[in-house]
């Protein structure tokens, strides 16, 4: 498998309109993950643009990334949760 078949397959989980988490923009898959968002309308989000992971020790990157993942989850619920197709956070 080529880094393109793997960024495709785990593209499939993107869900429609909630946000995508990308921990590092890697340049030959990032059009792959910006074609399957903007498809299904999920905002991407990159973590490497809120850190440099050279700066940063491991359990300082590990807490970044679950921050992140509760962040996605907060704003997910809060988009399910509002009525008429219309997005409030």
């Amino acid at each position: 498998n080529t880094l393109k078949d793997i960024a495709a397959e785990k593209g499939g989980i993107i869900k429609d309109d909630t946000p995508l988490i990308i921990g590092k923009r890697q340049e030959e898959v990032y059009p792959i993950f910006e074609e399957l968002a903007r498809i299904k309308k999920a905002p991407i989000h990159i973590t490497q643009l809120y850190y440099n992971d050279d700066d940063l020790p491991k359990y300082q990157l590990e807490m970044q990334i679950q921050l992140l993942q509760l962040y996605r989850k907060l704003v997910s619920n809060a988009l399910h949760k509002t009525s008429n197709s219309q997005y409030r956070i």
